[in-house]
């Protein structure tokens, strides 16, 4: 029995066979190095694989994996084989570190499939043990340096040991499929038979032609390769998959299929209404698991890695505003003023600042350079959102100085488009009263029941929105004198002559966690 079980965000943890590559090699100077720093940390059952190795009893190996994967095990007659990812088979003090978790994480598996669904949570478990283990003895440094398994240490830190469990159950999936469509939209390849699971890990279509006819036959499209597999990053050198990223986003399965194949998508994916009944979280917990993620971001450079922290974001703090989440909310949902981007904590953030945007509506216009929630003019909005996310933010901050391409946090477009207006996180720029920028409104996407993007502005004096007033598309009434919610695009009449959005990464949080 082969077992695929590399610590892997959700639908990136199959069991059952898997396809074994065959250009395996090991280093064994390496490997006994990376075992003397685990045999230090390991319980009875880690330093009983290590005895194991040591006796000729089991094997450790590298081999070509996908890059969203750092090991997997394999027992045939008792006897086991742990791989390794060929990417962590060279000598430097972090990565013997690195493998000594990773094997850490694999001797605990006793590779059967009929009881892997059940390792699962004391697996994580145990990994949270041993990474607090290495920082007891490197420091709390070693968080940073392995953002995957210091994440763990500081859920089990802020929400408690039974939180733990339950993300376990949320972020790691035990079940298996050859293509698996995640929660977010995406086709993950874990590795197996010619099949495709949902979200939910229920077979939708069985197939018999391999990765790319399986995919074929289930989406009814001719070249998957060149379509999809291509764009994502997949290679075949003519006798198998030389370049395997793990799995196709869902950006470019939106872009390129059918409205029809894509819905075949979206009812795998099971895209909307995936938190209800959840409970909601202290606020405190989630800003304080916000400052965490702000301060592990600069250290996530791996698709492993950012998909645990794309899991965090999700189940702890996107979650934590649940009833205000966009009615799609995939990592590049076409709504989203980061179509393009792979910085999911840019888009989750994104959707925070829309959140508390909107709650705007209804505040009185005014200049007050210490906006509060029932008083704020165009440019404290911002400031107000902000601060209430935890980022610093200058109190005097206008719209001239926003768009003046000084602030590094701030990208401005090279070009004005009008159906860009009402996209979540774009900031249009006017200029009302003359040459120089004035006026700045905020588009914030689309929600349940709202038939079009909307719009968030600090209407001064009486606002021509009123005329909008007896428009079904105009949800909330417009009032003079007040923060209004209207649809896009803004006015047909007058468009912005700059248009832009905020890079979160660059902003400074209030208090940095040390």
């Amino acid at each position: 029995m082969v077992e695929n079980n590399d610590l892997l965000a959700k639908t990136f943890y199959p069991k059952g066979d898997i396809v074994i590559v065959e250009d395996c090699n090991t280093n064994p100077e390496l490997i006994e190095k990376s075992l003397k720093i685990l045999e230090q940390h390991g319980d009875a059952q880690i330093k009983s694989a290590i005895k194991d190795y040591h006796n000729g009893e089991r094997k450790i190996l590298f081999s070509k994996m996908p890059e969203t994967q750092n090991g997997r095990t394999e027992c045939k007659n008792e006897s086991y084989v742990n791989y390794l990812s060929e990417e962590l088979n060279h000598d430097s003090p972090e990565n013997k570190v690195r493998i000594a978790v990773t094997l850490a994480h694999e001797f605990r598996r006793n590779a059967n499939s009929n009881t892997l669904t059940g390792e699962t949570r004391g697996i994580i478990l145990e990994d949270t043990k041993i990474i607090e283990s290495f920082a007891n003895a490197y420091g709390e440094g070693i968080y940073k340096k392995f953002p995957e398994y210091g994440i763990l240490h500081y859920i089990k830190k802020i929400f408690g040991e039974t939180e733990l469990k339950e993300f376990a159950d949320y972020a790691f999936d035990s079940t298996g499929s050859y293509w698996k469509v995640n929660e977010a939209g995406d086709l993950a390849d874990d590795g197996k038979t010619s099949r495709v699971a949902d979200a939910k890990g229920s077979e939708i279509h069985s197939g018999t032609k391999g990765l790319q006819g399986t995919l074929q036959e289930w989406l009814g499209m001719e070249n998957a390769y060149a379509a999809l597999m291509q764009p994502a990053g997949f290679e075949w050198d003519g006798k198998q998959w030389s370049k395997n990223p793990g799995k196709i986003s869902n950006s470019i399965l939106k872009q390129k299929l059918t409205e029809q194949q894509y819905e075949l998508i979206k009812n795998a994916a099971n895209l909307i209404n995936e938190t209800d009944g959840k409970e909601e979280k202290d606020p405190e917990k989630v800003n304080y698991m916000q400052l965490i993620i702000q301060n592990l971001k600069d250290a996530i450079n791996s698709p492993f890695q950012l998909n645990l922290i794309s899991s965090v974001i999700k189940y702890f703090i996107l979650d934590h505003y649940a009833e205000d989440k966009p009615v799609k909310h995939t990592v590049t949902d076409e709504k989203s003023a980061f179509l393009d981007s792979s910085d999911e904590i840019n888009y989750y953030a994104n959707i925070e600042l829309s959140n508390i945007l909107r709650q705007c509506v209804g505040a009185n216009y005014s200049h007050t350079r210490m906006p509060t929630n029932s008083m704020m003019d165009c440019s404290g909005m911002l400031v107000y959102a902000l601060d209430k996310m935890g980022y610093e933010v200058p109190y005097d901050l206008k719209a001239s100085k926003m768009s003046s391409g000084s602030l590094d946090w701030i990208v401005l477009y090279d070009d004005v488009k009008s159906d860009r207006q009402g996209l979540e996180g774009i900031l249009n720029f006017y200029n009302f009263e003359g040459e120089e920028i004035d006026h700045v409104n905020y588009g914030v996407g689309m929600r349940k029941d709202e038939t079009e993007n909307q719009i968030m502005d600090a209407s001064y004096g009486s606002t021509w929105q009123s005329i909008r007033n007896n428009n079904e598309k105009q949800i909330i009434k417009a009032e003079a004198n007040k923060v209004n919610q209207t649809y896009a695009p803004f006015s047909t009449k007058t468009s912005p002559v700059k248009q832009g959005y905020i890079d979160f990464t660059k902003l400074k949080r209030k208090v940095e966690y040390e």
